[in-house]
């Protein structure tokens, strides 16, 4: 008998390494500046995404997560999207993946969630086969990151704090 595996789900996290040198106020400053250039998408549930230029400390952040992620499964990545999103006390996310259903071939692959500012729980939905509706919560902190893929429905449960839940979202295909 010969055994092939079609497709694989997967949910990765960790912490960012303390040796990493990302000026974390940098970044959040960087978001806050670019507040107002939030997009909306119907067709795609990209509501409020904030859309920014090439930034040194978000892209040295996307960098060391495409290798944290090549070290650790052996597959290569290759940067696709980045966006943020910022909620403030009692908001929650929308439910979302990151597929373009008109357009799979330029769609990621696997989609990376990381707290900048705050911290809730990340939700992440997924159905094994004929069990339908599973979810999987995880802890959403500052320094650490959660990495699935993207044609997988997920929010962020709501922001109970009083200061803004700032996160980033990195977007790769497989190499």
């Amino acid at each position: 008998m010969e055994r092939k595996i079609l497709s694989e789900t997967e949910i990765c996290f960790g912490t960012v390494n303390e040796f990493q040198k990302f000026d974390k106020e940098d970044i959040k400053d960087f978001i806050l500046k670019h507040k107002d250039e939030r997009s909306f998408d119907p067709f795609s549930n990209r509501f409020y995404d904030i859309k920014f230029p090439y930034h040194n400390n978000i892209y040295t952040l996307q960098c060391y997560l495409r290798d944290v992620y090549k070290l650790k499964s052996g597959r290569g990545l290759v940067p696709f999207s980045w966006s943020a999103q910022i909620l403030n006390e009692g908001e929650n996310s929308f439910k979302r993946n990151h597929l373009n259903e008109t357009d799979l071939q330029n769609s990621p692959d696997i989609t990376f969630i990381v707290p900048i500012q705050g911290d809730t729980l990340l939700t992440v939905e997924y159905s094994d086969h004929r069990d339908k509706g599973r979810f999987w919560v995880v802890p959403f902190t500052e320094n650490e990151f959660v990495a699935f893929n993207s044609d997988l429905e997920y929010y962020i449960n709501k922001n109970s704090k009083e200061e803004e839940l700032i996160y980033l979202i990195y977007n790769y295909k497989k190499d």
